[in-house]
């Protein structure tokens, strides 16, 4: 539940105040910038999700028009109001259950991406209304909502993969989801290749800009000028040059050689200069696979393996010179990218290999550099 919106609020006429919401521990507001904390007990603690996780308190916002109204929603619970800055809050009746996102209007109209991201309310003088459904939206959900300064009616949605979604009259009608969005990156040019997929975080207008829309995505931060019609494909624009977002699962750094990542989304990067992005990435630009183990040859160091999977996309390989450009195990170990991915892999040459899948699957070893592989018997060990 790391993607959902408005965990924290602070009162846009007193810096001092300020609402968290936390997983399992319910609501908290501060009055003193933080010194001290009070648990808001008017506003339930989460629910559990059906795996048992707590999603937390959503959805926090002050109404910029009259800051003693405030909304939460506890996931499960639905959403709560207060009317006087905090001394009592009601339950709203008959919205959403949970909030993934929420935005609200400087006229006071609350906008709650809700129920597990399937549909988009608003909530306008005690009334809620259901403004859009996952039918709406091709099956393809809605993550977040935005409302632009400049213009209190126009509010766009966007799908958890970055397609947007307008409307110029408060959600009454819609002007039909983009669905061919473009990616462009003149600062990080392999952003924008490897998928057209963002899992979107937030969204926001720019305060100062009108019809520039800004998102923290899971590929880093973008933004784009909004067209008067959604006819022709919405591009985002790359403003992520000095964000590091990678995610690591390993890192070595092979004797004489430059360290070496294996991560989540690009599977191997080779840091030939910590200040500087890289230019390329590993083992094929343009494919979506996580890099989850690496290693290097104790005979010769310049000699790399790795695992370098997602399910469909199998590019596990090796590299000869030190991480710099990889090349694929000539065959892979029977399941892998398919019915599993991840594990570790290790090399004392650049023939004898071990590669170990994750989750309890049988583990295999080269003796020909990946040409062959054969399961790792061990007597007594299942």
């Amino acid at each position: 539940y790391r993607m959902d919106g408005q965990k924290m609020a602070v009162d846009p006429n007193n810096p001092n105040v300020v609402y968290v919401g936390t997983a399992q521990n319910g609501l908290f507001v501060t009055t003193n910038g933080g010194a001290s904390w009070q648990s808001v007990s008017g506003v339930p603690v989460s629910a559990k999700d059906s795996s048992g996780v707590y999603p937390g308190i959503t959805g926090i916002e002050f109404d910029p028009a009259n800051t003693n109204i405030i909304f939460a929603s506890s996931y499960g619970n639905g959403v709560y109001e207060t009317t006087n800055a905090g001394a009592s809050w009601s339950q709203l009746s008959g919205g959403p259950s949970n909030v993934e996102y929420a935005a609200i209007s400087s006229t006071g109209v609350y906008y709650a991406v809700g129920d597990n991201n399937t549909d988009l309310w608003s909530y306008a003088n005690g009334v809620w209304t259901k403004l859009l459904t996952n039918s709406n939206l091709g099956g393809n959900g809605v993550h977040t909502v935005a409302i632009d300064p400049f213009n209190q009616s126009h509010i766009v949605i966007s799908t958890p993969g970055g397609n947007l979604d307008q409307s110029l009259n408060g959600g009454a009608t819609w002007s039909g989801i983009d669905w061919n969005n473009k990616l462009s990156a003149t600062d990080i040019p392999w952003l924008a290749t490897t998928s057209q997929y963002m899992t979107i975080g937030g969204t926001v207008f720019d305060q100062l800009v009108p019809n520039k829309l800004w998102t923290s995505a899971g590929v880093g931060v973008w933004n784009t000028s909004l067209p008067q019609s959604f006819t022709k494909p919405i591009t985002w624009n790359s403003q992520s040059i000095g964000i590091e977002q990678l995610v690591a699962n390993e890192i070595i750094v092979p004797p004489g050689g430059n360290p070496v990542l294996a991560s989540w989304d690009r599977a191997f990067v080779d840091v030939t200069n910590p200040n500087i992005y890289p230019t390329t990435y590993g083992p094929v630009n343009g494919k979506f696979a996580a890099g989850w183990s690496i290693d290097y040859a104790s005979s010769n160091p310049n000699f790399l393996v790795g695992i370098a999977d997602w399910y469909g996309t199998e590019e596990s390989g090796y590299s000869t010179n030190g991480g710099q450009t990889w090349t694929p195990f000539a065959s892979f170990i029977p399941g892998a990218g398919t019915n599993f991915i991840g594990g570790t892999i290790a090399a004392s040459s650049p023939t004898d290999i071990i590669w170990a899948p994750a989750n309890g699957h049988q583990p295999y070893y080269t003796l020909d550099g990946g040409v062959t592989w054969d399961p790792v018997v061990l007597p007594g060990v299942s």
